[in-house]
């Protein structure tokens, strides 16, 4: 049995290489239920600084196999160097809607359903705070917050929506940029988020990083922010 830190990614979550993204997320879910600071299990087995590398570790390769891109970079890596094989390779397809949404039969305006609760949020155009924050160039953490909190919309409930820690959230919310992942992994999660809002995704994304990092979406300088997140080469 190979020590945890000898594991590949897959191994670390218990997933197949042909994982899908919401395997992905409930693995790594589970994982933090099982190592995680309240669990008891773990302060029996594990001392505080092996339980914090395993978190670290898990941390790492939820990130790498959650995005597309850094997955199919990842994968090839394993491949090359004999660990998996070209047949096991993930094959990203187009995503289908997560059920989260509902159409009114009688209207064009979305619902979002949030699970365990009786929450249905509807985009109307009695949103006007919402829609002037969306008309900015550039969004901060605390204007995804405001239009988070005019929804009526709990960071918990997102966070159990995209299985992303409540820690990361308040993060990106608070604008604590140097808490925040790279830009690439970063740009995942706000599209999550922003999704949960039943936002534009990717306008959402491309404004928060813009404000954050001072670059546009096409990589050239807007501004000069000085922040600690970190932009990953392609």
């Amino acid at each position: 049995m190979k020590y945890f830190e000898e594991q590949n990614y897959y191994e670390m979550l218990d997933l197949a290489p042909s994982a899908s993204s919401f395997d992905i997320r409930h693995a790594y879910r589970t994982a933090l239920q099982i190592y995680g600071d309240d669990s008891p299990a773990s302060y029996s087995f594990f001392s505080a600084d092996e339980r914090a590398g395993i978190l670290a570790g898990l941390e790492k390769a939820f990130l790498t196999l959650i995005n597309d891109e850094s997955r199919t970079e990842y994968d090839r890596s394993l491949i090359a160097a004999g660990l998996m094989q070209g047949s096991e390779q993930h094959r990203s397809r187009p995503k289908k809607p997560i059920p989260l949404f509902d159409l009114e039969e009688n209207g064009n305006a979305p619902a979002i359903l949030f699970p365990h609760t009786e929450k249905t949020i509807r985009l109307t155009d009695e949103h006007h705070a919402v829609r002037d924050i969306m008309s900015k160039e550039t969004l901060t953490g605390r204007d995804l917050k405001r239009i988070r909190t005019e929804l009526g919309i709990t960071l918990e409930q997102i966070a159990e929506i995209v299985k992303v820690r409540r820690g990361l959230l308040a993060a990106i919310e608070e604008d604590r940029h140097e808490e925040l992942p790279s830009a690439l992994h970063l740009k995942s999660f706000l599209k999550a988020y922003a999704e949960c809002l039943r936002l534009d995704a990717g306008e959402v994304a491309a404004r928060y990083l813009k404000a954050a990092t001072g670059r546009t979406p096409d990589g050239t300088r807007a501004g000069s922010a000085d922040d600690g997140i970190t932009e990953t080469k392609k």
